[in-house]
């Protein structure tokens, strides 16, 4: 349902005002970073199933993961700098790791970072792993979640800005005087 006039057509009209109507939102959202990202809010995924967390928060984990699944997430880091990234995690009795990647536009992609995860010793007994810092440029960026060495669960992943990395707008140049 909808009432207001925030929202206009293409063609520059306003949308009139309905009821119980079926919408499909077709605009991308973007995980803003430095922020948490939710698992189960990926834009697509190969492999990967929900279930039901018992973590705090509550909410959806991923899990019976197998080498190879993946997940994609569309982020938006609002600062160049580096970032601390931290997995909240959940394994029955063995070890679990990932691979972060950056997928360019062109469809390449490079590696952020390799994480492993301890057991911690059931499937919704949680703990948090924090992996190397990484750099991340500002700007909309498309993260990739691949599965290396299953068998664990995950309900998020956070990124924390650890430095940023300042870029000066114009130079400046001071003259001091009397200069000897």
């Amino acid at each position: 349902s909808y009432s207001g006039t925030e929202i206009e057509a293409q063609d520059g009209t306003v949308l009139n005002t309905f009821y119980l109507e079926d919408v499909q939102n077709s605009t991308p959202f973007f995980h803003s970073i430095p922020g948490r990202i939710e698992a189960e809010n990926f834009f697509f995924q190969s492999g990967v199933q929900l279930e039901s967390t018992t973590d705090i928060g509550g909410g959806e984990n991923i899990g019976y993961l197998d080498v190879g699944d993946y997940l994609d997430y569309h982020i938006n880091v609002t600062e160049t700098g580096t970032y601390s990234v931290e997995y909240r995690t959940a394994s029955q009795g063995s070890t679990g790791a990932v691979q972060l990647q950056m997928i360019n536009p062109g469809g390449t992609n490079y590696i952020l970072q390799n994480a492993s995860f301890p057991s911690t010793g059931g499937w919704q007994s949680w703990g948090t792993t924090t992996g190397s810092s990484v750099v991340l440029n500002a700007g909309q960026r498309q993260l990739r979640v691949m599965i290396t060495q299953p068998s664990f669960n995950m309900n998020w992943i956070e990124f924390s800005l650890l430095t940023p990395t300042y870029e000066p707008s114009e130079s400046i140049q001071l003259n001091v005087f009397p200069n000897p």
